[in-house]
């Protein structure tokens, strides 16, 4: 019995972690997208990192348990042992694990201490790993009981994990061929602006103090230009300081160094573009999921598995003589044709079967058992 109470525990604290980490998510992308302070969305990805490293240690928890029981595959395989691991190790390992070291140790990996290019293959890696997480929504589909039917529910969380799986990993996928293929995009551009403006800063040489206002003018032509500085020296910023330590946080902007010239660049659309395809993700897999359990689920049991329950115990049980009823619409389904057949010929059957055997005893009367003893 204690055992019990731990596992129901166990599950239930499961159930409400996954509930928050959709929430989390969703906020974490929103943050992005409504120019949230760097020090809100700083939380949100060390909570990123919380959720990850719990949903990493309940995965090898029941892969253990799994394993010291001999059902490895059907916990992987039948119980979605893999979704519990694609939601969980790979994100821990290669999204917000490096994403909060690279924070705590102040290392380049994420800073704007690299290169642009590298920083912005580093957050176009963040940004897709994460719709994974979305595969959490199908661990909740065991819990959600909007049904009776045992079937309905089985069928309706078959059809969910294929839908959504499908949906996960075609993003992912299109996301991962992109980042092969030349496809056009935003990214494109931010690529090819930053050679063309520390080309056109040094050609001009606008860093030369006669020339500051012709620098600022030009600054002004390209809102991604944040920062231009030359031999340790800011010749252009398009904000203050504190501003900058206010909204700005690594992966927000990225820069290029050619000598003793350094353009810094704000990466803030770039990420507040992936961070609304995330949003738009996130909102489908929501509704989809939502349609699939709230109108899907009552419409299968309502045309399938009710049916088939009524005919079941009209089959089992002598006392039960309750008929299909037969919307108009479906009429034409296999299961309602079976069920017409049921009402129709084997419920009158089942009657008068059952009226022959009342007859039987009905027939005898009182004299017959007076003549018996007699």
């Amino acid at each position: 019995m204690k055992k019990n109470r731990w596992v129901d525990f166990f599950e239930g604290l499961v159930v409400i972690a996954i509930l928050l980490v959709l929430v989390q998510t969703f906020f974490e992308d929103y943050s992005v997208v409504a120019g949230w302070k760097w020090s809100v969305r700083r939380t949100l990805v060390f909570t990123s990192f919380g959720f990850d490293l719990f949903f990493t240690i309940e995965f090898l928890t029941r892969l253990y348990f799994a394993i010291l029981n001999r059902r490895v595959t059907r916990y992987v395989l039948f119980e979605r042992g893999w979704i519990d691991f694609l939601a969980s190790v790979p994100l821990l390992l290669f999204n917000s694990g490096p994403t909060v070291i690279a924070l705590l140790t102040g290392s380049a990996l994420l800073g704007g201490l690299g290169g642009f290019m590298n920083v912005l293959k580093v957050v176009k890696a963040i940004r897709i790993a994460r719709i994974l997480r979305l595969l959490r929504v199908l661990k909740l589909l065991r819990r959600v009981k909007n049904v009776d039917s045992v079937m309905a529910q089985r069928h309706v969380g078959k059809v969910s994990t294929i839908g959504v799986s499908v949906f996960v990993f075609v993003i992912f996928g299109f996301s991962l061929l992109d980042a092969f293929v030349n496809i056009p995009s935003l990214q494109d551009q931010f690529q090819l602006t930053p050679p063309r403006v520390v080309a056109f800063i040094q050609s001009e040489n606008l860093t030369d103090p006669a020339k500051s206002s012709e620098l600022a003018s030009y600054a002004k032509t390209d809102p991604s230009i944040l920062m231009v500085k030359s031999g340790g020296k800011t010749w252009f910023s398009r904000f203050g300081n504190e501003y900058y330590a206010a909204y700005f946080g690594p992966t927000d902007y990225g820069y290029l160094r050619n000598g003793n010239l350094e353009v810094f660049f704000d990466l803030r659309t770039l990420n507040a573009q992936q961070s609304t395809n995330n949003l738009i993700y996130f909102s489908a897999i929501v509704i989809l999921v939502f349609m699939l359990l709230f109108y899907y689920g009552p419409h299968f049991a309502l045309t399938v598995s009710d049916p088939v329950h009524v005919m079941r115990r009209g089959l089992t049980e002598n006392a039960y003589n309750l008929e299909v009823r037969l919307p108009e619409r479906y009429r034409g389904d296999d299961v309602f044709r079976l069920a017409e057949a049921y009402n129709e010929h084997y419920l009158p059957l089942k009657d008068r079967s059952s009226g022959d055997s009342e007859s039987a005893v009905s027939g005898l009367k009182m004299d017959d058992f007076n003549d018996l003893f007699s």
